[in-house]
């Protein structure tokens, strides 16, 4: 790996200077000096592409050497083990069968090529990677005949992926095929072999050995044959994975609506032959039914359809569904189900959080009854529990770190209590060392080659070493040892350990190999230890209960990550909240914190995934919350730490068991076809080939929208990248953004009334005219979730003081997650938390819209959940949904009825309430509420809010593109919501308006010639533009009441009621009116806002400002307050409208003027 002098070092500085400034000559003192083998003075470098010619110079090898002497070989030569050593770090961070031997084979590949010159290093390595191709190839064949003999065998899948991997895990080889001086070398080499007539070397099965040349032709050969193989046979896997996916509500739509159209072009037949319908309008009416079918045709709803939509697109994605729309909701069904498949197995972990949250708060609950401390001071509250443990500082060749004075470094940690003292265990290894240095660790360090007599004293050494290992250790006993046996075979059956990996563990255990079979001896054991458990390891009090209860969680869910990633005892790296940080740093360190965390990338961040990338750029799962980072910033809330680690592992353990699936998926999505679209979606054919009776589609060159969008998922929601790492310098432009979005959320939306009533008032709009179209839930549902809302608001504020929900309401709620990822996003982090504590949290300021939002989208699964029938099997009744739970419970309901599925006939057939059916609820649930509120959850973000600029953007506008869509897109089947939709102006424009054009008079007949979505779509037009013409009645009135009446026009409430209608209006016609559109648009982003605010405030507490007063009456300052102060106010998000909202007013109706 390349390092580089970390600039703004002390020591990097002195160099620089006593070389005045000459950065090679720099090097060359900062080589001589042996500060390029200390790891505090440099870092690595993993890109060069961005460095410039300056930093270009300051590269260095392993051994010191600056990469820029290196000749082009040289430098490859380089790079390709940088390759090997990527691939070992990258095995370690994966879960995959045979990984030890994976790992230990780069291994003795690299200590095969350390000492060999650059023709060597290259020659060695396409060797191993033929060797490897050759290998795959044999694998690949025994999968095709598995294949051939059962398609439906459950590992295929997998077995093509790890081929997959394989061959993609070798992609440098095709920059060592580009290279010329690796051609020019091989062919005059090959060429000296030709002229001096060499006789064929064989090998010991008397084979001709090929030359290097060649297999860098075959192993290239091999690769392009497999990958080709391997999309072939992956298309119809792939395609059943992804339709299994699909809603349980089915396609059935699709079908109808084919039929339906087909009704329509024979009415118009009809309508031309009486002479109801001119020439004009039965053409231009007959060609967009035509282009309607076209589009329902392009849905993928068989499996050869899914097959050939996976070969080739049949609906392609526009740059705004790229860049806004969620994945989940596009056009494209290989798109839609792909993230409604990595949906799915989301909300599996997502049902085993609950599971474990519940599990650890009773144990927190009974804890917390008992100890003294108060459950707001962590560190006093889970004394006991945890202990503070020395450990050695290790380099990244893991030698020991020491001072100046030699001595080695040690950190502390904080580790759960473990029937071992690990701090005595640690102390005795300490005292150890310091009397038993170890001879040439620094010459070793520097990479000297020892001699046979050194080598002798190491080995002494080491003898010694293991000498007084087995003093303080001895064997575990056969009930610990058939433990660890039966953790092994859980890896086994998870096909993360091999049968064969197992045996051989399993024969090291036996031989009394295995260091696992070890455990201290009894003088070590843990007076903390004895303080929760007996001499059987059972729980004697709260403490053990809740102690065993949140370890073993911990342990269970490090199992479910790589064994790279695992800490042991060690806590989860999650990093103090601000009241804990003040509590046990101080208001100074808190203050420091929030500042470096505000504006600089830190060690626990989780919004930017694993940036260890592979050599192709391929990314990986993310684990997190192992890093390590400082005692002084890791929190000692063990149950939230835990909790979050727990979520974590579930996911990552979700994601690995389709991680075949994903990698074969991203294989195909590169290889897919995406022809050309018209402004019509409908695909350009390609007039050459139609000539010879050809049926093709021209292709679009480059990546595709839909690609980037495929993309663009994968890295936010697969691996974890939901942010991109940006840089202003040494800051963080990425935080930076965040910060100054999240201080603009809580200075223009934070406890203002005003909005929040809105916010709670323009939802309920928008479910007004949903429940009016009676579609999905109808006004008399909406009236009773409404009163089941009221009805149960009680019991819901009583969950807010407890760690978990304890009401039906507050339960389902969790079941059902209608918050749009709130359950997901806020997850762990407040089931310790007091109820004082939470109630002086920042969120506390939001309550106002968290309610509202609350609100809207409980009482929305309430009316679905009434507008779903399901069948009791005790009654064989039909009864709602939410009757159900009613009767039997949040979870225990789902056993206890039944599906009721209806045929093309209305015929009813009753079946086993599914986990699939509760996800095809939800999901239905989640699809209306995105439609009718705006997209708020991580899940379904949108690719530009990956950058700055596109955060910025969005910010207040993500309502927008779904409001837009939901009344004008195209029709296209919506996978979330089970359902083919249309954007209701577009049916009202293509049903009422082109029958009023046809059939004028007679219109009215047609009502019954209508669809039911048609129907609902016209019911909703209606309403809306109802309400919009209600609300410009009400403002008139309400203006006109104050014409004469200058109390009132001063009066609060009434000015109250005049801003909310004012902008009720307003946001409820933004979509059919461009001047309130343009009032979204037009205003900049909330975080300029904020900036500016502060820019004022700044320059006007300047000691030349700071008195200055208000010439004249602006808004609610009068003439003479202090404009600093006035500045203030705003800055801090009280401009005043909530005192005086008939300023309030005036601002809104300016902002709609164009």
């Amino acid at each position: 790996m390349a390092t580089c002098p970390i600039r703004n070092t002390t020591e990097w500085k002195q160099v620089m200077r006593e070389s005045q400034g000459n950065v090679k000559l720099a090097m060359e003192k900062w080589v001589q000096k042996g500060y390029n083998n200390r790891n505090s003075l440099n870092e690595q470098v993993t890109n060069e592409e961005n460095l410039t010619d300056k930093e270009k110079e300051m590269l260095m090898d392993e051994q010191g050497q600056r990469l820029s002497k290196k000749t082009p070989l040289e430098k490859l030569a380089e790079k390709t083990k940088i390759h090997i050593k990527k691939k070992i770090t990258l095995i370690s961070k994966i879960k995959v069968q045979d990984s030890r031997k994976k790992k230990d084979k780069l291994k003795e590949l690299l200590d095969n090529l350390k000492d060999l010159d650059e023709v060597e290093t290259i020659s060695g390595f396409i060797k191993e990677a033929y060797d490897i191709s050759e290998s795959l190839v044999k694998d690949m064949d025994i999968v095709l005949t598995d294949l051939a003999e059962n398609p439906k065998r459950p590992d295929l899948v997998q077995r093509l992926a790890v081929v997959n991997d394989e061959i993609n895990g070798y992609n440098i080889l095709d920059e060592i095929s580009d290279n010329k001086d690796v051609i020019d070398l091989f062919e005059k080499a090959q060429a000296k072999q030709t002229d001096e007539d060499v006789e064929k070397e064989l090998d010991e099965d008397g084979n001709e050995i090929i030359s290097t040349k060649d297999m860098l032709i075959k192993a290239m050969s091999n690769r392009m044959k497999l990958k080709r193989r391997i999309n072939v046979e992956a298309l119809p896997l792939v395609a059943d994975w992804l339709l299994s996916a699909r809603s349980s509500y089915g396609v059935k739509s699709v079908k109808q609506d084919l039929n339906d159209l087909q009704s329509k072009i024979a009415r118009l037949n009809e309508g031309r032959e009486s002479g109801a319908i001119t020439e004009k309008n039965y053409q231009r009416t007959l060609a967009k039914l035509n282009r309607d079918i076209e589009g329902l045709t392009t849905v993928a709803i068989t499996r050869d359809d899914m097959i050939a939509t996976l070969r080739e697109a049949s609906r392609a994605e526009g740059v705004l569904d790229s860049l806004i729309g969620p994945l989940i909701s596009s056009q494209d069904s290989v798109l839609a189900l792909f993230a409604k498949a990595i949906k799915d197995k989301l909300e599996q972990a997502r049902l085993l959080d609950i599971t474990t949250k519940e599990d650890i708060s009773k144990a927190f609950i009974e804890y917390n009854d008992l100890v003294g401390a108060s459950r707001d001071n962590p560190k006093k509250f889970n004394e006991g529990i945890y202990e503070i443990v020395d450990v050695m500082r290790k380099d990244a060749n893991n030698y020991p770190v020491r001072n100046k004075e030699n001595e080695i470094i040690y950190d502390q940690e904080v580790h759960f209590v473990d029937k071992y003292d690990k701090s005595k265990i640690s102390k005795a290894w300490s005292n150890w060392y310091k009397s038993n240095p170890k001879p040439y660790e620094k010459e070793q360090k520097n990479g000297k080659v020892l001699n046979k007599k050194e080598e002798a004293e190491i080995k002494q050494y080491n003898a010694k070493k293991s000498a007084f290992g087995a003093t303080i250790n001895e064997q575990k006993n056969t009930a610990e040892i058939d433990k660890l046996k039966a953790n092994m075979q859980k890896q086994v059956k998870a096909n993360v350990v091999t049968q064969q990996e197992y045996i051989e563990w399993e024969r090291s255990i036996d031989t009394g190999k295995n260091f696992e079979t070890r455990q201290p001896t009894a003088q070590f054991i843990s007076d903390k230890w004895k303080a929760m458990y007996n001499s059987q390891g059972e729980p004697i009090n709260a403490m053990g209960k809740y102690h065993q209860k949140l370890f073993n969680t911990y342990l269970t869910s490090q199992l479910k990550v790589p064994e790279g990633q695992r800490n042991g005892t060690k806590v989860p790296s999650v990093p103090k909240r601000d009241l804990e940080r003040l509590q046990t740093e101080g208001v100074v360190n808190l203050i420091k914190t929030n500042v470096r965390e505000a504006v600089s990338k830190q060690a626990y961040d989780t919004e930017f995934g694993d940036q260890e990338l592979s050599e192709e750029g391929a990314k990986i799962l993310p684990v997190f919350y192992t890093n390590p980072i400082s005692i002084n910033d890791v929190t000692f809330d063990l149950a939230s730490s835990v909790l979050m680690f727990s979520q974590m592992a579930n996911k990552y353990e979700a994601l690995n068991q389709v991680r075949g699936e994903i990698s074969l998926t991203k294989s195909l999505m590169e290889e897919r076809k995406v022809p050309e679209f018209n402004a019509q979606g409908v695909r350009i054919k390609d007039s050459f080939a139609n000539k010879f009776g050809l049926t093709e589609f021209l292709k679009q060159n480059g990546d595709s929208h839909s690609k980037k969008h495929f993309d663009a998922f994968l890295d936010m929601i697969v691996t974890g990248e939901m942010q991109k790492a940006e840089s202003i310098g040494d800051l963080s432009g990425s935080k930076i953004t965040n910060t100054v979005t999240g201080i603009s959320a809580l200075t223009s939306i934070a406890a203002d009334l005003l909005k929040g009533v809105a916010n709670n008032l323009q939802g309920n709009i928008q479910l007004i005219i949903e429940a009016q179209g009676a579609e999905y839930f109808n006004a008399k549902n909406l009236r009773k979730g409404k009163a089941t809302y009221a009805k149960n608001l009680i019991s819901m504020l009583g969950d807010f003081s407890k760690p978990t929900p304890t009401s039906l309401m507050g339960k389902l709620t969790e079941v059902y997650d209608p918050l749009q990822g709130d359950f997901t996003d806020n997850f762990g982090r407040l089931v310790t938390t007091s109820t004082a504590n939470k109630l002086f949290r920042t969120n506390t300021l939001f309550f106002n819209q968290y309610f509202g939002e609350h609100e809207l989208q409980v009482s929305t699964m309430l009316a679905l959940m009434d507008a779903t029938m399901v069948r009791d099997k005790e009654t064989k009744e039909e009864i709602t949904l939410f009757e159900a739970h009613e009767k039997y419970g949040a979870m225990e309901a789902f056993e206890k009825i039944e599906f009721i599925e209806e045929d093309e006939d209305g015929n009813k057939e009753y079946r086993d309430f599914t986990e699939k059916d509760r996800r095809s609820f939800q999901d239905r649930l989640h699809a209306l509420n995105k439609k009718m509120h705006g997209v708020y959850n991580n899940f379904d973000k949108a690719a530009s809010s990956r950058y700055s600029l596109g955060r910025l953007g969005l910010m207040y506008r993500k309502h927008m593109y779904p409001g837009y869509m939901k009344r004008f897109q195209k029709y296209r089947f919506d996978e979330e919501l089970g359902d083919g939709k249309e954007g209701f102006y577009r049916t009202f424009n293509k049903t009422l308006l082109r029958d009023l054009r046809n059939y004028k008079f007679q219109v009215a007949k047609q009502w019954s010639t209508y669809t039911s979505k048609e129907k609902a779509a016209i019911r909703r037009v209606l309403t809306e533009i109802s309400i919009i013409i209600s609300l410009f009645a009400t403002i008139a009135i309400l203006k006109s009441m104050a014409d004469d009446d200058e109390d009132l026009k001063e009066n609060y409430l009434y000015n109250f009621i005049l801003y909310e209608a004012v902008r009720m209006r307003s946001e409820t016609a933004q979509y059919v009116s461009p001047g309130d559109a343009w009032r979204t648009v037009k205003s900049p982003s909330a975080a300029l806002s904020t900036a500016s605010r502060a820019i004022k405030f700044t320059t006007q507490i300047m000691p030349w400002n700071i008195t200055e007063g208000y010439k004249r009456k602006q808004g609610v300052w009068e003439k003479g307050d202090n404009k600093a102060w006035a500045y203030f106010v705003k800055l801090i998000g009280l401009p005043g409208y909530n005192i005086k909202p008939q300023e309030a007013v005036k601002i809104y109706e300016s902002l709609t003027n164009i």
